[in-house]
């Protein structure tokens, strides 16, 4: 469920974007008060800690594939949440030249006008006088 939120996340369209990382985000809440229940729970619970424990040493391989994907996870939602925030800071600064251009290019429109204009009294004058 994670991975494939992460992975909408990555192809959504800006509508749906917020809609996604909202779910991304209640998604690792959950996950993340789960992980604190349960090591609450293994806290409050010795028996069962021991009998976790046991059972890790024989199912390393399971352990060793939980923190791979754990870390994958952990790369796609920063990969992600960065990928947006680039995004989103290089379409500003787009947005910021395209402005300052545009505000550029209106000014010398208005000068060059100006200048034209003066030039077209200069001629009549010539050629009236």
């Amino acid at each position: 469920l994670y991975s494939k939120l992460v992975v909408d996340v990555a192809n959504a369209n800006q509508d749906d974007e917020v809609n996604l990382q909202y779910k991304l985000i209640v998604c690792g809440n959950n996950f993340r008060k789960a992980t604190r229940n349960l090591c609450r729970f293994f806290k409050h619970n010795d028996d069962v800690k021991r009998s976790v424990l046991s059972q890790h040493r024989f199912h390393t391989s399971n352990l060793d594939r939980f923190t791979t994907t754990l870390q994958e996870l952990r790369d796609l939602t920063h990969k992600a949440f960065c990928t947006s925030v680039e995004e989103e800071k290089a379409q500003s600064e787009l947005q910021d030249e395209l402005s300052n251009r545009k505000d550029k290019a209106t000014k010398d429109l208005k000068d060059l006008e100006r200048e034209l204009a003066a030039l077209r009294k200069e001629r009549e004058k010539k050629v009236v006088a």
